[in-house]
């Protein structure tokens, strides 16, 4: 009887040894997913071609005055970066991560009309923590850069309509709210004859700044390229 006792105590053991082994496997497995895995949904997010800044599902923007918008970021301790995802990178990691300060400056310049980096026209989020509809923390104050910028009218924290997408569930609730940057002067440089051309070749993410303090002169601060005018840009909370 001892030792039939002895031989299932052993295999308790051993069961005991392998259940643990494979939840600590599991685990692992996860807490690595976990750390490899973006953020979720941003707070704001920027993409090309059409320089388009949309917020998280749920969340407008709040009106400051004319056209600057802000957006409540975080809690006043946050960490913030500006993930840069270039064209074909699909991946869970940005190809360039800048971090953020309370006090950023991040300037996001269109393009010429024949497409060409260089503009001066763009759109400039200032990192504040002055209130956002309220909301004590960090926010980004979205306003329009240059003599010839604006955003489209229509488009002016306008609701997505992706609540309607019935092929993904998971989506089924999404209404992110939307900025458009407008180059108001693109279409008549056009010819001939003038004003019959298409401004979303001035209105690609050309050139992207960013200053640790506001600045007139953001050219000065660090830069990325947004290659084919078609990168995507997270401004993410740790």
């Amino acid at each position: 009887m001892e030792e039939v006792a002895k031989r299932y105590t052993t295999a308790q053991v051993m069961a005991i040894a392998f259940v643990t082994l494979v939840v600590g496997a599991a685990v692992t497995f996860l807490l690595v997913k976990a750390m490899q895995a973006g953020p979720g949904d941003p707070p704001v997010k920027v993409r090309g071609g059409a320089m388009t800044f949309r917020t998280k599902s749920g969340t407008p923007f709040s009106q400051v005055s004319g056209n600057s918008f802000c957006v409540w970021l975080g809690s006043a301790g946050a960490k913030l970066t500006l993930d840069i995802y270039q064209p074909k990178n699909h991946t869970n990691s940005p190809n360039r991560s800048i971090k953020l300060t309370n006090q950023s400056q991040i300037d996001f310049f269109g393009r010429s009309e024949t497409g060409q980096i260089g503009s001066n026209n763009g759109t400039r989020v200032l990192i504040t923590s002055s209130p956002c509809n309220g909301a004590q923390g960090l926010s980004a104050l979205i306003q329009p850069e240059g003599a010839n910028s604006g955003f489209y009218s229509n488009n002016e924290n306008g609701a997505s309509q992706d609540g309607n997408d019935n092929d993904d569930p998971s989506n089924a609730n999404d209404q992110s709210h939307s900025i458009r940057f407008q180059d108001l002067a693109c279409s008549s440089k056009f010819s001939p004859p003038a004003g019959t051309g298409d401004e979303d070749s001035c209105e690609n993410m050309g050139l992207i700044y960013v200053n640790d303090a506001p600045t007139d002169n953001p050219t000065n601060g660090k830069h990325a390229r947004c290659h084919n005018g078609d990168c995507s840009v997270e401004f993410n909370v740790q």
